[in-house]
């Protein structure tokens, strides 16, 4: 005989469900917010003007053949994979930013993203995630429309400013998503749902690259910024109409779901679906699994945030790869990443229902895919010769792949440890 709980899961399978909903216009979500992150690699390529050596080494290469930087070899080799080279393309740029100010509008995005990231969680957790992620944003989604011609034309340090913008208004997006899933998914879909959510990272790079790479040549730079910046918005009327804080708050989820989703967080969520509001400051600080996601996290995003900003620059400066080649080539790890995020997810809920390992043992495993593997090949990535182009980009690409399983390891690790 099925228990209770087996029955109510039968009565709200995951495909088609609010919560597969749910995962669905939060993947579209991420897209957009990494959309907006990574835009201004190639959106400065196009910028600034490409001969002027001030800006040696920065995205753009310099006057000189970029083979020397790689030390001549066979390089030149990469060339089939240029349809055409720099000048041709129509693409000369219009600024005459050298590469301390052009270090400067990358790295601005962070200082804002940094800046809310605890003041977001409780601002989710007080006001809920969907209005917070609403505002932040669409702010970040003006901000990025807006940081196009206008403030470019004046003066780059209102593109600064407005990078900040972006990365204020996209700081929410994470804490709140983390807010909002502790209410909506069952511990055995966590993986699944989330894994699949905050899989539209990968897909916004993966368009995000080549895309701007083409908007640049056909259209200009300033059309980066107008589309991107454009959707964000659309994408904010979306999840206001879709996305609810709770399954407790939703007006049309079936009372199937909403009873098997109770039951599976029993514990965790009030019966009105709320979390206590009181923050355990003192315990938190003493907590080693709190301080072991923490490390975690600073070791994951330092290669990973240096490979989506930086990876432009690599194909650029060492293998002498030019705009449309550097865009397509930049997205590729990307694609392997989307791809094993999903099999560690399913890997991850196939352990757990088996019994095969703890939650623990699971998330401590796809941790160390995630990060063990990428580490070891990019060290060895440092050793390669400049005449081996395919096998650098061979590396790169299973390293980035293997990033995808920590969705599945501490990036969950959060709902796990504080429900």
């Amino acid at each position: 005989m099925p228990s209770s709980f087996e029955s109510l899961e039968a009565k709200a399978p995951l495909l088609l469900s609010y919560r597969a909903r749910t995962a669905a216009v939060v993947f579209l979500g991420t897209l957009i917010l990494y959309s907006l992150r990574v835009n201004m690699s190639i959106a400065l390529v196009c910028m600034v003007k490409p001969l002027n050596e001030s800006a040696d080494g920065l995205l753009l290469g310099n006057a000189t053949d970029s083979r020397q930087h790689c030390g001549g070899g066979s390089v030149g080799d990469a060339a089939a994979l240029n349809s055409t080279d720099w000048e041709s393309g129509g693409v000369t740029g219009e600024f005459d930013w050298d590469r301390t100010v052009q270090g400067q509008i990358l790295s601005s995005f962070f200082f804002g993203y940094l800046f809310l990231q605890i003041p977001a969680g409780l601002l989710a957790q007080l006001l809920g995630p969907k209005l917070v992620i609403a505002a932040m944003i669409g702010l970040a989604s003006v901000g990025e429309h807006f940081a196009a011609a206008a403030a470019a034309r004046i003066d780059w340090r209102l593109v600064v400013a407005l990078r900040i913008l972006t990365g204020l208004g996209s700081g929410v997006m994470f804490p709140g998503l983390h807010q909002l899933w502790s209410g909506w998914a069952p511990p055995m879909e966590r993986s699944k749902l989330v894994g699949f959510s905050y899989a539209g990272a990968q897909i916004g790079t993966i368009i995000t690259l080549p895309l701007s790479s083409l908007l640049c040549r056909s259209v200009g730079w300033d059309s980066i910024f107008y589309v991107f910046g454009g959707l964000g918005c659309v994408w904010v009327a979306v999840w206001l109409g879709l996305v609810h804080n709770s399954p407790e708050q939703h007006p049309w989820i079936s009372k199937a779901e909403k009873r098997y989703i109770q039951r599976s967080l029993q514990g965790q969520v009030s019966a009105s679906g709320e979390h206590s509001a009181r923050l355990p400051v003192l315990s938190v600080a003493a907590s080693l699994p709190f301080w072991a996601i923490i490390v975690s996290n600073v070791a994951y995003d330092y290669g990973g945030y240096t490979f989506l900003t930086n990876l432009p620059t690599y194909f650029k400066d060492v293998f002498g790869f030019t705009l449309m080649a550097n865009g397509l080539l930049s997205a590729l790890p990307y694609i392997g990443f989307f791809v094993f995020q999903f099999v560690a997810a399913w890997l991850a809920d196939l352990l757990q229902a088996r019994a095969v390992l703890s939650t623990r043992n699971t998330r401590k495993l796809m941790s160390v895919l995630s990060m063990g593997g990428p580490g070891s090949i990019i060290i060895s990535l440092g050793f390669i010769g400049c005449d081996a182009y395919a096998l650098g980009i061979a590396m790169l690409v299973i390293g980035i792949t293997f990033k995808g399983a920590a969705f599945s390891g501490f990036l969950i690790n959060h709902v796990d440890i504080a429900p």
